[in-house]
């Protein structure tokens, strides 16, 4: 049986769209496939079974190159194992897979922002084993506050139409900073970290801000700095510490319907207030 020269070209025509059909619908898998290494990977963490949890990222990254949380948790498996060299690279090429992402945001929107959901979904689900004591580490308040920072940075992004790529994260910066001062290449240590107070430098305005004021400079510095920065953090352990027990306290209160409709009124109804006084404010200024 002949086939007609036209069916000839319209198959031919639509062999490519059929191809990439099956391209995407296989990347797809293999994503799918790379994000549950991933998983097995963070609960490995979790249950402190690091050799499985290198194996697992390792897997995650194989799968997908690109995959740059996979690569940053393999070097902090291996940072636990002691396994410093080994830390480098995964966070080297966890840095390399941000510069790739950057580029591919140039040249498939489509991808770069499917892949930057991705990782708003993956880091929320952390928050969210932080939160309920699934995750074990001993900074959980900080690695959540790190976590949540770089959501509400990938979101902002996304807001923005996504025309320009997110940051490396700064706490990358610190975690190879930190691979690097263990193997004694002070240098690039510096580097690193100096990279990282670039990238967030409220901190270091807020210090620089707040303990001027109390030093003695007829007196040694260091000590001084230290008893500051005890006093500091003591201070602020005390603050968590008391957030946390009212938190605990008031959960119950706070799960009636009656009493969070209540309070959201009088919330808002004091911000509407704040709101008509600088109104007044500026209207007098005038």
């Amino acid at each position: 049986m002949r086939i007609p020269a036209a069916a000839v070209l319209v198959m031919l025509a639509a062999a490519p769209g059929f191809a990439m059909q099956k391209s995407d619908a296989q990347r797809d898998k293999d994503r799918q496939v790379a994000l549950d290494h991933y998983q097995k990977g963070r609960d490995a963490m979790a249950g402190e079974r690091l050799e499985d949890a290198v194996a697992e990222f390792k897997a995650a990254t194989s799968i997908d190159p690109l995959f740059s949380l996979a690569y940053f948790r393999e070097g902090q498996a291996h940072m636990a194992l002691k396994e410093y060299a080994q830390a480098e690279q995964a966070f080297v090429a966890c840095r390399q897979s941000y510069e790739n992402l950057a580029g591919l945001q140039l040249t498939n929107t489509e991808e770069a922002e499917r892949r930057r959901d991705e990782e708003i979904q993956e880091l929320e689900n952390e928050i969210q084993q932080i939160a309920s004591g699934q995750a074990k580490t001993s900074a959980s308040a900080n690695l959540s506050q790190q976590l949540q920072q770089r959501v509400a940075e990938l979101r902002r992004n996304r807001r923005k139409g996504g025309n320009e790529a997110a940051a490396i994260p700064a706490e990358l910066n610190v975690s190879l900073g930190s691979a690097y001062f263990r193997q004694g290449k002070m240098d690039l240590a510096e580097k690193e970290w100096r990279t990282a107070a670039g990238t967030n430098p409220k901190p270091i305005l807020f210090f620089t801000a707040l303990f001027p004021q109390f030093l003695d400079l007829h007196a040694p510095l260091l000590p001084q700095f230290l008893v500051l920065t005890g006093l500091f953090m003591a201070l602020s352990f005390a603050s968590l510490v008391t957030y946390a027990l009212l938190a605990a306290r008031a959960r119950a209160l706070l799960a009636r319907p009656r009493f969070t409709l209540w309070l959201g009124r009088s919330v808002g109804a004091i911000f509407v207030g704040f709101g008509a006084a600088l109104l007044t404010l500026r209207r007098q200024a005038a």
